[in-house]
């Protein structure tokens, strides 16, 4: 008689995971894993008809400074606009608005005027249009300038979030954050893919080899 079969391994227990880390977060999961010096910015929005401008492309974090600093503030509306969609601007004091150039002069201007305190992300920088409506103005070009020590500190924060037991869990050592920056700069959303396939292709929970540019993408 044969003994019986040996259950099949849970996903990433090899790494004393729960998951990739670098996969597809939750709103929730975003904002626990955030890794971001606020304490400047939130400091700045407790004056009256204040106003963050987060500046910057798609994918480098304008959204997690949004949400982030939203759960901080313990108030406040969140609206993020998709193009081609009839836009609207919520009854708030407190307005933070993601995409915010995809709203027309109208819609801008109500958001002025119902708000104290604005919180940005854009493309287009409106910082004259803002000042000229009352309101002081910080503009914060995102991506924040990475360093290697930074990046390492995200990234652990990220792994940690889903570590499974205690014991040893994969690490980003600081050559390799240095290598990640020298490939994709500030690109984050680049960063984490890359370092998901690291993931998809580690053994053992040791420091990351960083994966060769050419192995095929997988599956997210």
């Amino acid at each position: 008689m044969s003994a019986n079969p040996l259950p099949p391994a849970l996903p990433y227990s090899q790494l004393n995971l729960t998951r990739n880390p670098f996969g597809e977060l939750s709103t929730d999961e975003r904002i626990r894993v955030a890794c971001l010096r606020s304490e400047e910015m939130m400091d700045f929005l407790k004056q009256p008809k204040s106003c963050l401008q987060f500046l910057g492309e798609k994918g480098r974090g304008k959204t997690t400074h949004l949400l982030f600093l939203r759960r901080k503030l313990k108030a406040g509306s969140y609206v993020h606009y998709e193009e081609h969609e009839k836009t609207t601007v919520p009854d708030d004091t407190i307005l933070i608005l993601d995409e915010f150039q995809r709203l027309g002069r109208t819609k801008r201007r109500q958001a002025y005027r119902k708000a104290n305190t604005l919180l940005l992300g854009t493309h287009q920088d409106y910082s004259h249009e803002i000042q000229r409506a009352g309101f002081k103005v910080k503009t914060i070009h995102v991506p924040i300038r990475l360093t290697a020590t930074w990046l390492c500190e995200i990234a652990q924060k990220r792994i940690e979030e889903f570590r499974r037991n205690d014991g040893r869990i994969p690490h980003l050592r600081i050559q390799e954050a240095e290598a990640l920056l020298s490939d994709y700069g500030s690109n984050l959303r680049s960063i984490f893919s890359h370092l998901y396939d690291c993931i998809q292709h580690l053994q053992t929970p040791d420091a990351f080899l960083l994966v060769p540019q050419n192995l095929p993408e997988s599956t997210r």
